[in-house]
């Protein structure tokens, strides 16, 4: 009849509410009852008379934050925390919310990866490796240096951050176009393109990190989706750039 359903053995009952609305007894009513756990709240239960207005408070926090930041009138980080603090005094965001978005597991080991290849540059590791390869390459002509090159950025990419990449080896490729006579434009387009070809693994690149844990990704799965790509693409940009420029 109208208002009552009537459930068969084996079937499911999805219930939209507030946890604490769900009672005891209603709990006992059923053979297994499983919460969702870290859900916003069912659109049509109104938990504040603030409710209403939350989602245009939201809207209003974001603009005033493009606004500061557009036209210099404050610090962009100062004035994303008070209005991310404000979102959290005016309900429109939670505790929980807030550090899940901001996402701490993430930014640490992103800063991680930024030590670890400060290290590999600032102890001029890189530097050796990259004129070591460089001085077996030079012998074998201009299509071996432009090999060596595009191979140079796609492994450091993996370590250090693409702008480091090209900063590493802008006075090498200076160098070596001069002693070869070859188009500096070339030789420099084909490493700034191999390095930003960060796929092989999570730390290669910020957002690799930023969608690991919401596509449940592993170590692996970079390495076989992305050092195919890697490959790939370096091709491509190895071609592309002695058709263009060669």
């Amino acid at each position: 009849e109208e208002g009552n359903l009537l459930l068969s053995g084996g079937e499911l009952l999805l219930v939209e509410a507030p946890t604490r609305a769900i009672s005891a007894d209603l709990r006992d009513s059923f053979s297994l009852a499983i919460p969702v756990e870290e859900q916003l709240p069912p659109a049509k239960v109104r938990l504040s008379f603030l409710d209403p207005f939350r989602p245009g408070l939201a809207v209003l926090g974001l603009l005033l934050t493009v606004v500061f930041a557009a036209f210099d009138l404050a610090p962009l980080d100062a004035v994303a925390f008070l209005v991310a603090l404000s979102s959290i005094l005016l309900g429109t965001l939670s505790g929980p919310d807030l550090y899940r978005s901001v996402n701490g597991p993430v930014l640490l080991t992103v800063a991680a990866s930024f030590g670890f290849g400060a290290a590999i540059y600032n102890t001029g590791l890189a530097t050796c490796l990259a004129s070591g390869v460089l001085f077996v390459a030079e012998d074998y002509g201009k299509a071996a240096i432009m090999a060596a090159l595009v191979g140079l950025a796609l492994v450091l990419g993996v370590f250090v951050s693409n702008n480091t990449v090209v900063i590493l080896l802008a006075p090498l490729i200076q160098d070596i176009c001069k002693r070869r006579d070859m188009d500096l434009k070339m030789a420099m387009l084909g490493v700034i393109y191999a390095a930003n070809l960060s796929f092989a693994t999570p730390f290669s690149y910020q957002t690799n990190m930023m969608v690991m844990p919401h596509g449940k990704y592993v170590f692996i799965d970079y390495m076989k989706f992305g050092l195919p790509m890697m490959i790939i693409c370096g091709i491509v940009a190895l071609v592309g750039v002695f058709i263009v420029w060669g």
